[in-house]
């Protein structure tokens, strides 16, 4: 089971306590100390926190999905995180970005007026648009994860490099109306996900991101992987009920 980069990987309710250990056991090191690792093994249980499909950090056993799980909370500055191999047959299903966009959104959510600015503007130009990140969990959990120095993290498929441009250049007028700080990212067709900035830079090369490894891309290649390749219906079909949605 392959979920694209920054899918939200859901886990079975009946699975979560029998994964408590290895959730606690995956807390990076320096969040392995009480009390934090009873707060995340009480998160995970309870609160239906998504594991974020990632890059392996070693060998993934087979019939199992790599995940990284991030908090809502902190330690001396830094979000509690963690990374968990999960047996294929306790995901419950998966939110794509772009579905996680299209959740309703209560007014209390940091953000609001400007994600419809945006999604305005995406629509604009012939792009779609989703969202990573502290929103993205925060709109999947309704938890607490958007903070005052939080970014504003997007993910961004387009036709073309000219709508791409476009909607550069109208977020970045959206981000500066807002005073915020927008951080897009290109969704290529060959599975590699690059900073929007960077691809319209003028850069020969562009540092590309997949679920297999991190490498420099050739700019003009990836410019090619913009509109094509990647079936758009396989990122917009819902694993996950959206009438599960907590909170809604």
């Amino acid at each position: 089971m392959i979920h694209p980069r920054h899918t939200l990987v859901f886990i079975a309710p009946e699975a979560r306590a029998a994964l408590a250990d290895r959730l606690a056991a995956g807390l990076l090191p320096q969040f392995r100390r009480p009390p934090l690792q009873a707060w995340a093994t009480a998160a995970f249980v309870d609160d239906d926190i998504p594991g974020i499909a990632c890059r392996p950090d070693g060998a993934v056993p087979a019939g199992h999905v790599a995940l990284g799980v991030a908090f809502p909370f902190r330690h001396e500055g830094s979000r509690v995180r963690a990374r968990i191999d999960v047996p294929a047959a306790a995901v419950a299903g998966a939110w794509s970005p772009y579905e996680v966009l299209a959740l309703p959104r209560p007014r209390s959510l940091p953000f609001g007026p400007v994600l419809d600015e945006l999604l305005d503007a995406a629509a604009y130009h012939g792009a779609e648009l989703g969202v990573f990140g502290s929103t993205a969990l925060q709109l999947a959990t309704r938890l607490g994860y958007v903070e005052a120095i939080s970014d504003l993290d997007l993910v961004v498929r387009a036709p073309g490099a000219a709508a791409l441009a476009g909607f550069a250049a109208a977020s970045a007028a959206i981000a500066r109306r807002h005073a915020l700080r927008l951080d897009a990212e290109v969704d290529l067709a060959n599975g590699y996900g690059v900073k929007l900035a960077e691809l319209l830079s003028g850069a020969n090369t562009v540092l590309g991101r997949s679920l297999a490894d991190v490498r420099l891309l050739d700019r003009d290649e990836a410019l090619r992987a913009v509109g094509s390749g990647r079936d758009p219906a396989a990122a917009r079909t819902p694993m996950r009920p959206l009438e599960r949605q907590p909170g809604v």
